[in-house]
């Protein structure tokens, strides 16, 4: 029987060779084993911004989802108001 030939690499490549964009990271994305990135900006009430200012949020949300995020538009009073409480807790919005 004869020897098979190499197989091409398991994961694609780019012409260069190198490995392709995603290729090895599996369903889940790259490995959480890598460097961890910087841990998340915490507001002044220790609140990552995606957990800050709930009462605003909430309102501006449902608008946008009607309305549009137009900022003239009807919902650009809680546009503002959502933005003005970030920005009260030190997030750059």
């Amino acid at each position: 029987m004869a020897p098979r030939p190499a197989a091409a690499a398991a994961s694609p490549a780019e012409p260069d060779g190198a490995p392709a964009a995603g290729a090895g990271a599996g369903p889940a994305g790259p490995s959480s084993a890598s460097a961890p990135g910087p841990p998340p900006a915490l507001g002044k009430s220790g609140k990552k911004i995606c957990c800050s200012c709930p009462d605003t949020r909430r309102p501006r949300d449902e608008c946008v989802v009607l309305h549009g995020p137009d900022p003239d538009g009807p919902c650009g009073p809680l546009i503002a108001a959502h933005r003005a409480c970030l920005r009260s807790e030190g997030f750059d919005a």
